[in-house]
């Protein structure tokens, strides 16, 4: 999947979250809660309050940002602009050096913003910026 922004606002985050949660409102930062992960602007990748910022670039309007979840082994990574991000050398063909690893349960695509961010998401229906990495695939109900 890949998110761009192409308003700026005060926050803008890319990610998912738990689909048991039952969210409505206004809730926070994905990457600050317990049942959500992102690739925040300016904060990092992040989960539970806490950020990966090691080798993670910030990033602003028009920049491609990516996600590739592996339901099969329970990761996800976060990449900019075709970089994958994160410590080590993060790689999700070769389900290597993940952002986040353990995921259990169903999960949905979540985007965060406020105060004017426009943005946004290509879960596979139209071509990729940047082409996935193999062995994964667009979502859709096909590929399910």
């Amino acid at each position: 999947m890949e998110y761009i922004m192409t308003t700026a606002g005060t926050n803008s985050e890319f990610g998912f979250m738990l689909a048991s949660t039952g969210i409505s409102g206004t809730f926070g930062s994905l990457g600050n809660s317990s049942y959500g992960w992102s690739y925040a602007r300016g904060a990092g990748i992040g989960h539970n309050g806490t950020y990966i910022t090691s080798s993670v670039s910030t990033w602003t309007t028009g920049d491609v940002i990516m996600m590739a979840f592996d339901a099969v082994n329970n990761s996800v990574w976060f990449g900019k602009n075709g970089v994958w991000q994160g410590t080590g050398s993060p790689n999700p063909a070769t389900n290597t050096s993940a952002n986040f690893t353990g995921l259990t349960g169903t999960y949905i695509p979540a985007i965060g913003g406020y105060n004017g961010v426009v943005a946004s998401v290509n879960f596979g229906q139209q071509p990729f910026n940047y082409t996935p990495p193999t062995g994964f695939v667009a979502l859709n109900a096909y590929n399910m």
